[in-house]
């Protein structure tokens, strides 16, 4: 076997899968098989795949082949997400544009046209990679969530949430991106917490004078205290919030508190006098935020009994006058700031409420109730002022003087200062808290009033834990832990967005009435069309003196300077009786004509007959077929003649240097969209030749590009043929193509049923994580068509995704299922944690500790790294990735396994081993190396039916290191290297072709391509392991009882060996006796193993013995010979290898030696020696001048020197 470099071997394994179509075998084989159903989550394609999806990958390619081998059709479908804000931020990025008003300026159509160009950036270095990791996937045939036939699906489902009273439009507080200008669902949010520290406040309201808390009337220094975590939203405060029986204490800092703060020439005090209100329960917090303040307000002598410990907190608290929230309620203080707009009757008061809590702050709530969703609920009981001091960009309003035209969150130290200033700050601190960030663009979000429409998902509450409850998670704590209480709390969905590239909320309102109208498909926009539509006819040309009719040679003509054909006469006899067939239909309005004399004469013809004039109109012209072409004969029955030879019909194949069906599609397209615009009612005649108006009435039937080259000779019309045809209400693109996108789907105009007025779509598009919650049904069409197909595709057997998906995907997959009324839509989901850098942090290009994927597959090698996400810890729990450990994957297990096989190609090619493996035997270490995989087989199958894919590994990983190859293989190595026949040699080698083979099974779905390597290797029957099944696990084979007696001989062994090497006693050199303290011996062919193992003559047992081995450690002469003998084997045979020497070739040897018990252990072993290292001689005697291929000195034992040397026969 030459040198193993596995990404070679990797290569050379995927072209072998690619020409021998081992994919599409392995699906042929199991098509009658039962269905395991996978969902592949879609990534998105304008970014390059990393590590993560790597990782991602191996685990569903693991599993789906597993379940491949079976015996399930396991079909693969591809998906790619490509809408939403990572493609608007990366067509920004192109056109250098940074907010939506930049879109606005250049256009939705120009800027949405840029989003999809840059959606496939990367889209064949992700099908490179998925191909190089063997990951098999259909990328043949995706599901693309831009596709129309995919949003008609998105429409009939946000039909369907309508029909079901699950569809509203509410003003709420949303999460809302101000770089982005638009918000944010909840699963959303979830994903984009990061940990911030910021500074918090603490703001002093001041109490108007006058009033009363109880009796006590208020002094012009009284103050309510509040705190907040965002300082930007003070300019909005309009009102606090206490709880009606929360307790709340008074504290006062007047001339006796120890902590006051005096006139210059005194001490200076800590805070200035006055009455300062917070919760009675804040107050005595031991080391809280406000002791020092209850303390201080104190005189000096309580304040020094404070010190002594004397007196206690609570003590000073309870002597503190009390209030309830209930007393505080209607007080009035003064605003912070100046703002008009927020100046009413009933702002700037103290209001109860339920929120709030006495667990942090100072149990008031500082409520702005544009942005807090418990604020604006209270602004709406008590009628506050709703309206905002922040623009949709995050900036103040004008009307905040001090901080106009400032971002937020830049503007929070200046508020701190303001507030500082006017004498309102009681203290600042800072306050480490998880904040969320917009998932896409980074920015921070902020919480902000405004309209949206929502999905009712707090009504479904009971059925989303329901079908979560028949959910199989991995982990199992994800099923009732994080993603089992973010259902059990599911809020609404906001699942607008006032953003462009995205399908479209499918919601048109009338502008008379305002009614609404949620349209479910296509063809309810043609319903509800507005105004009545136009009658499209299509005629083409008549008989022309450049066609022939049965067969004859026809001749090209598209270029109009050569044009000169005019019609037949047979073909002035066709159009005469297509216009009385027209005329029978009720006539035509208008005539438009291609400027060809063929068809000018056409529409004269017909134009007579009804007193019309014919316009003519290039657009309308003959396909171009190209200068070559151009005037050539050619059979009129071959319509693709000036196509070159061999080439696939395609529309966007162009003919030279003439021009493609695509550009006719557009040109035609074109025309027949402007006269539709520009006439109402009208019947309008067409004129033109077989391309354009095949290509024309493709258009019309919404045909995909497939279908269109499919339905040519059927759509194709014959000369003086006419038909009619109707351009539906879609949104067409500028080529004639269905595009739901904006601007196009907003172009389109409905007609109210309730008082027949015109209905404009609501500009908003999806949630873009409703595209992929959607695809089991979207990826289908269902229910336009496939229905079956999608009953047979749903729910999911299988979905995997990394953690976030918990609120990301995984969530929305069961939202969309749930509101449709159906179970939910997978069955079983593993859920995989971060791949992070080698010392715990997020891999981040700006930080530099990215790892590129393409590197450590060049170097290592695919199956190197996939074995490494396997068996490093459990899929569950982060990766600290590092480089250097996937080659220590490679270096261990694999080249563990490859040594093995190396070792049966060692030994099988001079004798033919190449024959169906056995598992035939008698030995008894065969029998323990049976029940051992047996049981394997059986472990492992019922760990991936369970989705543990570590836990299975592992196992393996142990079993081919441990049991096949460190002690199977090393204790039979004998019966390979000196067999006592051909035959013990042959049964040997199929015998070890039989664990080899199964093993390669059992590793097909982790490392398939070391699998598939192995497989071959062995010349197995079948082609390739991965149409392959499964290895069946044999009863009759396993003997735990022989397992569990090697388990405790390798104990003993291994205690054994240990005591060698603390003694310093080498394995090679023979001991007289073990003595084992234990009662019950071994069976004899597992005692004679051991004793073998372990270099031992005999063992003894003894049952009272306390320590488990114990060794007779005395040497006599003849075991130190006998050591001697067989330390000269294994130096013989390093040398062997060093020189490179077959494992058969047969050599002379010869020794020297001056020390007398070497001489006599060669004298009484030599014999023993030269068999077991294949000399033909082994002779005594050192001449200078004889060559050797290979000379070595070495000692034996201390001053016991001996020389050897070798080389081949022949010298």
């Amino acid at each position: 076997m030459p040198d193993f470099e596995l990404p070679k071997l990797e290569e050379k394994i995927l072209k072998f899968w690619k020409d021998r179509k081992i994919f599409e075998r392995s699906l042929e084989n199991r098509k009658h098989g039962r269905r395991f159903v996978f969902f592949e989550g879609p990534p998105y394609a304008n970014g390059r795949p990393g590590m993560h999806h790597f990782f991602g990958r191996a685990i569903k390619d693991l599993f789906l082949r597993y379940k491949t081998m079976r015996g399930y059709l396991v079909e693969r479908k591809a998906g790619w997400d490509t809408h939403g804000l990572p493609i608007e931020i990366e067509a920004e990025k192109r056109l250098g544009i940074k907010s939506k008003s930049d879109i606005e300026k250049i256009g939705v159509g120009a800027f949405n046209q840029k989003a999809r160009e840059s959606i496939w950036e990367y889209k064949e270095e992700w099908e490179r990679f998925t191909h190089r990791i063997g990951f098999w996937l259909d990328l043949k045939h995706p599901y693309v969530t831009y596709e129309a036939k995919y949003i008609e699906t998105l429409w009939w489902i946000m039909s369907q949430i309508a029909k079901r009273k699950l569809l509203y439009k509410g003003y709420k507080v949303l999460p809302w991106c101000p770089r982005c200008g638009t918000a944010l669902a909840s699963h959303e949010v979830a994903q984009g917490y990061e940990d911030v520290t910021e500074t918090s406040v603490y703001v002093k309201f001041k109490l108007r004078s006058g009033q009363k808390i109880g009796k006590t009337v208020v002094d012009d220094k009284t103050y309510i205290l509040a705190w907040t975590t965002t300082p930007w939203t003070l300019p909005g405060n309009v009102a606090l919030a206490v709880g009606k029986n929360i307790e709340y204490v008074t504290v006062e800092v007047g001339e006796k508190s120890s902590g006051v703060k005096r006139d210059a020439e005194f001490e200076q005090g800590k805070f200035d006098k006055g009455t300062y209100i917070l919760a009675k329960e804040i107050a005595k917090k031991e080391q809280g935020k406000f002791d020092d303040l209850v303390v201080w307000s104190q005189t000096k002598e309580i304040y020094q009994k404070f010190i002594e410990r004397k007196v206690s907190l609570e003590k000073i608290v309870k002597s503190l006058k009390t209030v309830k929230g209930s007393d505080l309620v209607g007080l009035e203080y003064e605003p912070l700031f100046d703002i008009p707009h927020l100046q009413t009757k009933t702002a700037y008061r103290v209001y109860p409420a339920d929120f709030v809590t006495t667990d942090e702050g100072t149990g008031i709530v500082h409520t702005a109730v544009m942005y807090g969703e418990d604020d604006y609920g209270l602004g709406t009981k008590f009628g506050l002022p709703k309206h905002h001091t922040v623009d949709e960009q995050g900036k103040f309003r004008d009307e905040v003087k001090e901080f106009k035209g400032q971002f937020v969150k830049d503007a929070e130290n200046g508020i701190v200062e303001y507030l500082k200033n006017r004498s309102t700050l009681f203290r600042t601190e800072a306050y480490t808290h998880s904040y969320p960030f917009c998932w896409r663009c980074k920015s921070p979000l902020i919480y902000y009033a405004r309209d949206s429409w929502f999905v009712a998902m707090s009504k479904l509450r009971k059925q989303l834990v329901k079908n979560n409850n028949k959910i199989n998670w991995m982990p199992a704590h994800l099923k009732h832990g994080r993603f089992g209480e973010f259902i059990k709390e599911a809020r609404d969905w906001a699942i607008s967005r006032e953003r462009y590239w995205g399908a479209p909320l499918p919601v048109w309102k009338c502008g008379d009435c305002e009614e609404l109208l949620v349209i479910g498909s296509l063809e309810e926009l043609e319903k509800y069309r507005y105004p009545s539509s136009n009658t499209f006819y299509i005629l083409r040309h008549g008989l022309s003196e450049k066609d022939s009719v049965s067969g004859g040679q026809s001749i090209t003509s598209g270029k109009l300077a050569k044009d000169k054909y005019d019609l037949r006469s047979e073909g002035i006899d066709q159009i005469e009786k297509a216009a009385q067939k027209l005329k029978e239909v009720g006539g035509v309005d208008l005539i438009y004509s291609s400027p060809f004399l063929r068809t000018r004469q056409s529409a004269n013809i017909v134009a007579e007959k009804f007193g019309l004039r014919v316009h003519v109109d290039d657009r309308l012209k003959e396909l171009d077929h190209g200068s070559i072409c151009e005037g050539r004969e050619h059979s009129s029955l071959d319509k693709l003649a000036c196509l070159p030879s061999g080439t696939k019909p395609m529309l966007d194949t162009k003919y030279d240097d003439g021009e493609s069906w695509r550009n006719v599609k557009r040109r035609m397209f074109s025309i027949l969209k402007e006269l539709n615009q520009k006439n109402d009612n009208k019947k309008i005649l067409l004129v033109g030749h077989g391309d354009p108006l095949w290509i024309l009435e493709s258009l019309v039937q919404n045909l995909s590009d497939e279908e269109t080259i499919a339905k040519r000779d059927m759509l194709y019309t014959t000369w003086g043929g006419f038909k009619k045809i109707e351009l539906k209400n879609y949104p067409y693109n500028e080529s004639g193509e269905v595009d739901m996108h904006r601007p196009y789907v907003d172009d389109i105009e409905l007609k109210c049923s309730k008082c027949s007025g015109k209905m404009a779509r609501v500009k908003d598009v999806l949630d873009v994580w409703f595209d992929s919650g959607a695809m089991p049904y979207a990826q289908w069409h269902y229910p336009f068509e496939n229905k079956k197909r999608f009953s047979d595709s749903f729910p999911a057997d299988f979905i995997a995704e990394g953690i976030d998906q918990t609120r990301g995907w995984f969530y929305t997959l069961l939202a969309v299922s749930t509101l449709l009324g159906k179970k939910a839509p997978y069955k079983n989901v593993v859920s995989y944690s971060h791949v992070l850098d080698e010392k715990g942090k997020k891999m981040s290009k700006s930080v530099g500790n990215v790892t590129d994927p393409w590197e450590v597959i060049e170097k290592f090698g695919v199956d190197a790294a996939r074995w490494y996400f396997y068996t490093v810890n459990d899929p569950a729990d982060p990766k600290l990735f590092s480089v250097a450990d996937v080659g220590k994957k490679l270096n261990g297990f694999i080249m563990t396994i490859m040594n093995s096989l190396r070792f049966f190609d060692l030994y099988a090619k001079p004798v033919d081993a190449r024959k169906k493996p056995s598992a035939k035997t008698a030995k008894i270490i065969d029998n323990w190396i049976l029940s051992r995989l047996n049981s394997l087989v059986a472990t492992v199958s019922a760990g991936l039916d369970k989705y543990d894919l570590s836990g299975t590994a592992r196992l393996i990983e142990s079993f081919v290191i441990d049991d096949l190859s460190n002690w199977w293989l090393r204790r039979s190595r004998q019966r390979f290297q000196r067999p006592k026949n051909d035959t013990e040699l042959k049964q040997s080698l199929l015998f070890l072709k039989y664990l080899l083979t199964e093993a390669s099974k059992l590793l097909a779905p982790f490392t398939p391509f070391l699998a598939e390597h192995i497989y071959k290797r062995l010349d197995n029957h079948k082609e390739s392991v991965h149409i392959e099944n499964w290895p069946k696990s044999k009863k009759k084979l396993i003997n735990l009882e022989l397992e569990k007696e090697m388990s405790e001989l390798r104990i003993v062994v291994a205690e054994a060996l240990a005591q060698r090497k603390a003694e310093g006693i080498r394995v090679r050199q023979p001991l007289a006796s073990i003595t084992l303290g234990r009662e019950r011996k071994f069976e004899v062919g597992l005692e004679d193993l051991m004793l073998t193992e372990l270099n031992v003559k005999k063992v003894l047992f003894v049952s009272g013995q306390k320590e488990l081995v114990v060794l007779n450690k005395t040497l006599t002469p003849e075991l130190i010979q006998e050591g001697y003998a067989r330390e000269i084997v294994r130096q013989i045979q390093d040398m062997r290898k060093e020189t490179k020497y077959k494992i058969d070739d047969k050599i002379y040897a010869a020794w020297e030696s001056d020390n007398s018990e070497i001489i006599e252990a060669v004298g009484k072993h030599g014999k023993e020696i030269a068999e077991d290292t294949l000399l033909k001689e082994f002779g005594r005697g050192h001449n200078p001048k004889e060559k050797f291929d290979m000379e070595k000195e070495f000692e034996l034992a201390p001053q016991a020197k001996i020389w050897l040397g070798i080389r081949k026969p022949g010298f």
